[in-house]
């Protein structure tokens, strides 16, 4: 251990035991909750060669969460507190019901009761709009406007977008480059497109589908947000790690900064502050 490292070893080690700290000594952080926003690539963690369950599972027992938040309604969990088993399809939930038992931690669901209710609801309406959609687009380039000009953008944001459900590693997915992309292709899908479809005549449909997709879309995450930050305050000055599909750290993170007592974290900046204790 170098002479450096000595000397930031027993000053945490001082500064840890003391029992008359004084307060305003604090950090703000330190007087808040840590949340960490873990995007999470769901059933793709089983065939990508990147994000893979195996580096999942590392990257939450490296954060030394005190609490994990999963992306499920309240419903689905079991009295012990572990989601039901029936409802265990996705290879997050495994990870995340493996690593609580294993650092002995609670798990608490976050996500919108009516989520597979109106996650149904949206399938159904976006399959049986899809045509309309391709005829919209068609209509669209044939004209050579600026609206084609939003068309190729969106398409190069959804190629961008699964592109990280099947070749991104877990610090491409949890990254500013990321959240970003996956902003411009909500705005291009639920704003620009409701625009372009109001001004073709016959194309109302279009414009109702993706307004309702918008709609809940918004819901959903101000729901989960109200979640999390309920956690937040019942475990004030905890690290909470959530687990949430990669497209809604975005929204997620937007909507909890917002929030006093909040203090949103990078898994970057916990693992590297973690490493370096472990090598003390």
């Amino acid at each position: 251990m170098n002479s450096s490292l000595l000397v930031f070893y027993f000053f945490f080690i001082a500064h840890t035991i003391s029992p008359a700290q004084p307060l305003q000594a604090l950090s703000a952080d330190t007087l808040r909750t840590e949340v960490v926003l873990i995007g999470t690539i769901h059933d793709s963690h089983n065939s990508s060669p990147y994000y893979t369950v195996r580096e999942l599972k590392h990257l939450l027992r490296h954060l030394r969460p005190d609490i994990l938040l999963i992306e499920v309604p309240q419903d689905q969990m079991g009295v012990d507190g572990r989601v039901r088993e029936q409802d265990r399809v996705g290879p997050e939930l495994l990870t995340a019901d493996e690593v609580a038992r294993e650092l002995h931690i609670p798990q608490i669901p976050f996500d919108h009761p009516r989520r597979n209710e109106r996650n149904s609801d949206l399938l159904k309406r976006w399959n049986e709009i899809q045509p309309r959609i391709a005829q919209l687009n068609k209509d669209i380039k044939s004209k050579n406007s600026l609206d084609a000009q939003f068309i190729r953008l969106y398409a190069l944001a959804d190629a961008g977008l699964k592109s990280t459900q099947t070749r991104a590693t877990s610090a491409i997915v949890n990254s500013d480059v990321c959240d970003a992309l996956t902003s411009v292709y909500y705005s291009i899908y639920q704003d620009i497109l409701v625009s372009i479809a109001e001004s073709y005549p016959g194309y109302n449909d279009v414009a109702t589908a993706v307004k309702w997709a918008r709609s809940w879309w918004h819901e959903r995450n101000t729901v989960m947000a109200e979640n999390i930050a309920n956690a937040a305050k019942a475990y004030s000055g905890r690290r909470l790690v959530v687990m949430t599909g990669s497209s809604h750290r975005y929204i997620l993170r937007d909507l909890l900064a917002q929030r006093k007592g909040i203090a949103i974290k990078e898994s970057w900046q916990l693992l590297n502050v973690n490493l370096l204790m472990d090598t003390l």
